[in-house]
């Protein structure tokens, strides 16, 4: 990532955060601790960066009101990623504890709870923040309708957990519901607050349907391929967790029968001593499964970068940073 476009997602991140702070406060100490703890740990905060640079790209003339916007994203990932680390039994996230691990499961998702009340409450306050209370509306809806598929994608992969035979096709749409859904409803609500044009709204969902989809292909080979320190959390917690990852469906119908009989046993936790784990994830490196994963986030990337050229900005330094995202998102080691 480019130092100019570092400073850029670091002052959106500092704008983002302060709102957060302010806005998510209570008198129930206990809860509000656990609530913010991710936010306190900081994060790459992509999703916000995106709702600006789309809204600021196509016209937007408040930034406080994207802010507002952006923060309200930020507070629902926030709430996904409780209930996520809870669902997957997860310890460390950004580095820190999880949630339920410090302040224990019931906390954790009434933490989870109060953050999707709140990402809602941000958003109604950008009608205050100088948008049209249509357009507030409009980011309302495409807000609840990203969470809608988040559950929808965080089911399916919870029930590919179980299954043998899960296809790339099944596994691209599990990830577009429960990782591109939220990037298209950024892309959507930047727009929304720019008044663009229904159609250039479409368009930039579209380009953040294919990076968010090529986020989370690469977002699978990091947690087989980088060292804990960089990831945040735990090395192979997808191979732990059983979960059918892109790499690990492509490793399951290259690897020999009894490569093959190996990943399935660490995988339905038969076998799960590190020395068991460490041999699936040699597998799975054998089989060229990262490397295929690597060349489809590229084809998604791609196809990302070649929809957003069709999309006319007003600002073309905004859109050559959303290019510069997207390709951070495709060559990132973290």
């Amino acid at each position: 990532m480019s130092k100019e476009l570092l400073e850029y997602v670091s002052r959106v991140a500092r704008a983002v955060d302060s709102i957060i702070m302010e806005s998510v406060r209570g008198p129930t100490r206990k809860l509000y601790d656990a609530a913010l703890h991710y936010v306190k740990a900081g994060g790459k905060r992509l999703r916000p960066a995106v709702v600006h640079l789309f809204g600021e790209g196509l016209g937007c003339s408040s930034t406080e009101a994207l802010s507002y916007a952006a923060a309200a994203v930020e507070v629902l990932h926030t709430y996904t990623l409780i209930h996520d680390d809870i669902m997957d039994k997860d310890t460390v996230r950004r580095g820190v504890p999880t949630v339920h691990t410090v302040w224990g499961i019931d906390m954790a998702i009434l933490a989870g709870d109060l953050l999707y009340a709140y990402s809602f409450h941000l958003i109604a306050k950008t009608t205050e923040k100088g948008l049209e209370p249509w357009q507030t509306v409009s980011m309302l809806s495409s807000l609840t309708e990203a969470s809608i598929e988040l559950a929808e994608g965080q089911a399916m992969d919870m029930e590919f957990e179980n299954r043998d035979d899960v296809s790339i096709e099944e596994y691209l749409e599990m990830i577009r519901k429960k990782t591109a859904a939220l990037f298209e409803a950024c892309a959507a609500i930047g727009a929304i607050a720019a008044r663009a044009a229904p159609e250039v709204i479409e368009k930039a969902r579209s380009v953040m349907r294919y990076a968010g989809i090529a986020f989370q292909i690469k977002d699978d080979i990091l947690g087989i391929t980088v060292a804990t320190e960089k990831l945040g959390k735990p090395r192979y917690s997808d191979i732990r967790e059983g979960k059918k990852t892109l790499p690990i469906i492509i490793a399951l119908r290259r690897a020999s029968s009894e490569d093959r009989e190996h990943l399935l046993k660490v995988l339905k936790k038969e076998l799960n001593s590190e020395t068991d784990i460490e041999r699936a994830a040699r597998i799975i490196e054998r089989t060229g499964a990262i490397e295929e994963s690597e060349r489809m986030a590229r084809d998604y990337a791609s196809k990302a970068l070649e929809l957003l050229e069709g999309i006319d900005f007003v600002n073309d330094d905004r859109k050559r940073m959303l290019r510069e995202l997207i390709e951070f998102i495709v060559s990132r080691g973290y």
